[in-house]
């Protein structure tokens, strides 16, 4: 009788416990009969849904669902599955929904005869807004994957698809690793450039006025003035080729100026015969000598020389390259036959060779960077595309001609312009320069520029506080600030550039008007120093009529 006593108990206290977990468990707990009627619901259950254990009681299962989510299961169908479990949306006592996982198992007697339902259910809300937050982030990636897939070529997707194309590839990496070592390059050439532009241009600026200081004092018919003006001819020669080889690095844009388009071929036809092998003849027609385009000089040779090379290359066994050049008239039929072109007076440039010749589907892609049918390592595919972009610049065209075995032609159509005399100004004409005794302030590192514009100032009836480096324009400065008319400043200087002195200087007399010179080029000076359009810059090597002008302008305002 004790042990019967003893079993009920544990029994009972087993069955309290278990009734206390149910109902302070986090998992809302539902039983239901076969019809639905609830007969015991836990407070997790009863608080997901806005209600009391006490109101559900007795109410039916179906008051958590939408009457359109609402499908009973029949018994028969409970016996069979026994266990379900599924995703739905249940409503709260407010009227609001919100998702949640159910999972119900059947209660049956000693004979398998239903007898209820127990159901477990689970807030899934946030559950669901992590998914809906991945699935986001899946379309958004695969959008982003898609849009990518579709810029990419046919070409680059069968590269990946296909191992058939991974030398293919492997082909397309090396021109980009030999692209990348051709900027490099570049970018060290430019970088070189640029140094050495700027003591050449220092060297041409001392040349430059100190020959013109001689002019000064040297009587208009002495015939010494025909061997100073032929270093002045030497120096703007020097000038322009700096400039040259600024352009050609990138370290310059491009420079258009007036061009006589049979100078640039000679040049170019100098370089060519250091080249040319015995197996090939070069023969060069210019029919005008007149022809003048608005162009970058050394941008504008770099292409003849591309094309030219490239003809060298299409005759491995010899043949004739012809350069031609004549006037030519472009019309509605130039624009009919090749779908591009605009009417006018061009300069025709042709180069006609001998050699293998290409077909039309190598014509269409000869423009096309990294296109090459040279041998692998003979070339980048660049030259001509190159080329295409810098005709394009000068608003020009270019043509092909070409068949296999009967040779190719390249034309260039360059728009001509009337090449008008530039008037140059007599520095001798001292009314136009002179100084009225005003004072200025010149910071310049180079002993030799700094000594020459220093001569050529008091030559010019100025007073001039000449400092080496930054710190020395601004000791002087404090010393004379209340003399000091003006400041001519180097940029980059020891010390302090040339900007930081104005600062200082403008932040104590704001009324003192600057130029700035430099020996570097324009474009590096404004990115690093000088955001600031409103600048006056003078570029190295500076004639005296400019620089003189200039103070002119700015001390009688």
């Amino acid at each position: 009788m004790k042990d019967n006593n003893d079993k009920n108990n544990t029994f009972h206290f087993e069955l309290k416990a278990l009734r206390k977990a149910i109902e302070t468990m986090q998992l809302g707990v539902t039983i239901t009969d076969t019809e639905g009627t609830i007969i015991f619901t836990n407070e997790a259950e009863a608080g997901m849904h806005g209600y009391t254990v006490e109101e559900l009681i007795g109410k039916n299962v179906r008051i958590f669902a939408p009457e359109d989510k609402w499908s009973p299961l029949p018994v028969d169908d409970m016996k069979r599955i026994k266990r379900w479990k599924r995703e739905t949306i249940n409503v709260h006592k407010d009227g609001s929904t919100f998702p949640v996982q159910l999972l119900s198992d059947l209660i049956v007697d000693d004979e398998g005869n239903p007898l209820g339902i127990v159901t477990t259910c689970e807030n899934i809300t946030e559950r669901k807004k992590v998914e809906e937050e991945l699935k986001q982030a899946k379309e958004d990636l695969e959008n982003k994957v898609r849009e990518r897939t579709i810029e990419l070529s046919k070409t680059i997707v069968m590269l990946y698809n296909q191992i058939e194309e991974r030398k293919k590839a492997e082909e397309e990496r090396e021109k980009l690793r030999a692209q990348l070592l051709h900027t490099q390059k570049m970018e060290a050439i430019g970088q070189m450039a640029a140094g050495i532009a700027h003591d050449f241009n220092n060297f041409l600026s001392a040349i430059l006025g100190y020959t013109t200081l001689l002019m000064q004092k040297i009587p208009r018919n002495d015939p010494l003035r025909a061997y100073i003006e032929g270093i002045l001819t030497a120096t703007e020669k020097s000038e322009t080729l700096v400039q040259d080889l600024l352009s050609f690095t990138r370290q310059k844009e491009l420079a258009f100026r007036p061009v006589n388009v049979s100078d640039s071929v000679r040049t170019i036809v100098k370089m060519l015969s250091r080249i040319t092998r015995e197996d090939i003849e070069l023969r060069v027609a210019i029919h005008d000598e007149q022809l003048t385009v608005m162009a970058d000089t050394a941008h504008l040779e770099q292409v003849f020389l591309n094309i030219a090379k490239n003809a060298y290359d299409a005759m491995p066994n010899g043949g004739v390259l012809t350069i031609e050049i004549d006037r030519y008239t472009m019309d509605k039929s130039f624009t009919l036959e090749h779908g591009y072109g605009s009417s006018g007076k061009y300069a025709r440039i042709s180069f006609k060779d001998t050699g293998i010749g290409m077909d039309e589907k190598t014509i269409q892609k000869i423009f096309d960077p990294f296109f090459t049918t040279k041998e692998e390592g003979k070339g980048t595919g660049l030259g001509l595309s190159v080329s295409y972009g810098i005709i394009k610049d000068h608003k020009g065209f270019i043509t092909v001609k070409s068949r296999p075995g009967e040779g190719s032609e390249f034309q260039i159509f360059l728009p001509t312009v009337k090449r008008g005399e530039v008037k140059k100004e007599d520095i001798t004409d001292t009314a136009l320069f002179n100084g009225k005794h005003e004072t200025i302030l010149f910071a310049e590192d180079n002993k030799e520029v700094r000594e020459m514009l220093s001569a050529l100032l008091e030559e010019f009836n100025y007073n001039v506080i000449s400092s080496a480096n930054g710190d020395e324009a601004i000791e002087k400065f404090m010393r004379y600030k209340d003399q000091i008319d003006l400041l001519i400043c180097d940029i980059i200087m020891p010390q302090r550039n040339g900007k930081e002195v104005d600062d200082y200087i403008k932040s104590i007399r704001s009324d003192i008007k600057t130029i700035f010179i430099t020996g570097y080029p324009e474009e590096v000076i404004k990115r690093v120093f000088l955001s600031d359009k409103n600048h006056l810059i003078l570029q190295k090597p500076i004639a005296p009529h400019t620089l003189l002008s200039h103070i002119r302008e700015l001390l009688n305002k």
